[in-house]
């Protein structure tokens, strides 16, 4: 075990790059599941990525480092984007609305007393039929 505190950490450099890049990169035709796991930045990361590119079916990412006025409007956000939400743990799960009433997913009906899992307006459910061609 480490004596002092800055025994704990090291820095590296590591090579990133922006989801635009890694689309341009790697073309792929659909994204089956988007996972961010990005120490209390996860909400910051999804607000960088282009839903009107490509929409990945399902989105999981961790929010119990986020406060909770961001993690609303981080689903709020995904909502209008055509996903419906629900937390599981430390994680918050996003299911594109028409892909999960497709398949006839049953959304988990409780979670610690807190919205259990919210649904898209009509508005952007529409905007994603539309977009998808009449889904």
């Amino acid at each position: 075990v480490p004596d002092r505190q800055e025994h704990y950490y090291t820095t590296e450099r590591v090579r990133s790059m922006t989801f635009a890049t890694l689309l341009d990169k790697y073309k792929p035709e659909k994204i089956d599941l988007l996972q961010i796991d990005a120490e209390g930045y996860d909400d910051e990361l999804l607000r960088l990525y282009d839903f009107g590119r490509l929409r990945p079916a399902l989105i999981q990412y961790e929010h119990h480092l986020t406060g909770e006025a961001r993690c609303k409007a981080t689903r709020e956000m995904l909502h209008e984007h055509g996903y419906a939400t629900f937390r599981d743990g430390i994680n918050t799960v996003a299911v594109l609305w028409v892909l999960a009433r497709r398949l006839d997913i049953t959304f988990p009906t409780q979670f610690d007393g807190r919205e259990p899992w919210v649904a898209p307006s009509v508005s952007a459910i529409s905007s994603e039929r539309r977009r998808r061609g009449g889904i």
